[in-house]
């Protein structure tokens, strides 16, 4: 997604805070699906603004992430920060420890969620998507776009090799190479 669709999706989601939430942490902090499911409060930082990514969730079935280094802590970014806090306060109900619970309290798997929730909405405002691991390349892409560097880009997305992260998720963008070219052109 680019940073315009990337809006649209989360402002077309504004009247689902879960979903919207669900979306937001891929797209702009990176994150796993299946993070994202095995996501805990205690995981969430507010007062330091990290989220600290400590296991995986599959078809709800917990378990290590996808590497070791892919348990790390991930800055907590506004207002991705401040949908988490609205989220945490509205989910209250339930007394969950998952950010995301399914109906047996158990992290709730996305692939399912995205297909129930997410893509209703946005068919019925004609928004493109591409799933959750698009967003994880957005993530990317847009680090790269606004630091011009790579690095940032493979910190947040937890990569033990920045070749992972420019072979498959750095997506090019032509208004980088333009600008790229003024900046030699000048």
């Amino acid at each position: 997604y680019t940073l315009d669709h990337a809006e649209a999706i989360s402002n077309a989601l504004i009247d689902s805070p879960p979903a919207q939430v669900v979306f937001c942490l891929a797209a702009f902090l990176g994150l796993r699906p299946g993070e994202i499911s095995a996501l805990k409060w205690v995981d969430v930082d507010d007062e330091h603004s990290w989220v600290n990514i400590r296991r995986a969730a599959w078809r709800s079935i917990v378990g290590t992430t996808k590497t070791d280094e892919s348990v790390a802590s991930i800055p907590l970014i506004e207002p991705v920060k401040s949908m988490l806090a609205a989220w945490k306060i509205q989910s209250r109900d339930a007394h969950s420890e998952w950010v995301f619970p399914n109906r047996a309290n158990k992290p709730m798997e996305m692939g399912g969620y995205c297909k129930r929730v997410i893509v209703p909405i946005l068919r019925k405002k004609d928004i493109e998507w591409h799933g959750l691991y698009a967003g994880r390349r957005s993530a990317a892409t847009l680090l790269v776009q606004l630091t011009g560097n790579a690095v940032a880009s493979q910190y947040v997305l937890r990569h033990k090799n920045l070749a992972t992260t420019t072979a498959f998720y750095v997506k090019p963008v032509q208004t980088a190479a333009v600008t790229g070219m003024r900046l030699v052109e000048e």
